[in-house]
């Protein structure tokens, strides 16, 4: 696996670490095939039109877990889980 710099990465780097991390987290947690992924969208646009970087595309993703949580990471992925939206 890569080693990164994370005081020196570029918005590619950002991406590729992204994209590596999402693939980690969801190998070990299911996604909740069932969310409105519209209603999720349409509620987060107000946060994502205040934000500074307007060259992300922010991805959400809802996990199917019975505990409350909400994170994100770099590349632009925001996670949900089922409880913590429904």
């Amino acid at each position: 696996m890569r080693s990164w710099d994370l005081d020196q990465l570029t918005a590619q780097d950002e991406r590729l670490l992204g994209d590596q991390l999402n693939a980690l987290i969801l190998e070990l947690n299911p996604l909740d095939r069932e969310a409105d992924m519209r209603r999720v969208k349409e509620a987060a646009r107000p946060l994502i039109e205040q934000l500074g970087r307007k060259d992300d595309d922010y991805r959400f993703v809802v996990l199917n877990s019975e505990i409350a949580n909400a994170f994100s990471h770099p590349g632009g992925y925001i996670y949900l889980s089922r409880n913590s939206w429904k």
